[in-house]
């Protein structure tokens, strides 16, 4: 499986690359949203997108709507994490398509059976 991360400090990406490679997952890397829509255009191959919420340039929010209302991406299962955990942060995340919401500070383990759970949710959706 290939999932694509998306957040703008070095140390989440570091983070969740080796937590979900050693289970041999694919991890593609973007650094800000641009990034993220950048990859898109060229790597059909993605599974799942983890996608943070304050970045410079694009939000997240922009990013997913961007993502969900392009016929050839919307069926990427999205999951926002962010530290932003007011109940109007969240909301607007599900508003702009994201399939789950995870919240910061993270067990990068409990973040992959997350993960795991979802993917498994929408196979059998298809």
């Amino acid at each position: 499986m290939k999932i694509m991360v998306v957040d703008d400090e070095p140390e989440i990406l570091k983070l969740i690359r080796i937590a979900f490679g050693i289970h041999k997952y694919d991890v593609v890397e973007a650094e800000s949203g641009e990034v993220c829509l950048a990859i898109l255009e060229k790597d059909k191959d993605i599974d799942l997108i983890l996608l943070d919420i304050l970045m410079p340039g694009i939000s997240g929010y922009d990013v997913c709507r961007k993502i969900k209302a392009d016929t050839r991406f919307k069926k990427i299962p999205v999951v926002m994490f962010s530290a932003l955990v007011h109940a109007t942060s969240i909301k607007e995340g599900y508003d702009c398509g994201a399939d789950e919401f995870i919240t910061k500070p993270f067990d990068p383990y409990l973040l992959k059976e997350r993960v795991d759970g979802i993917m498994g949710e929408f196979k059998e959706k298809i």
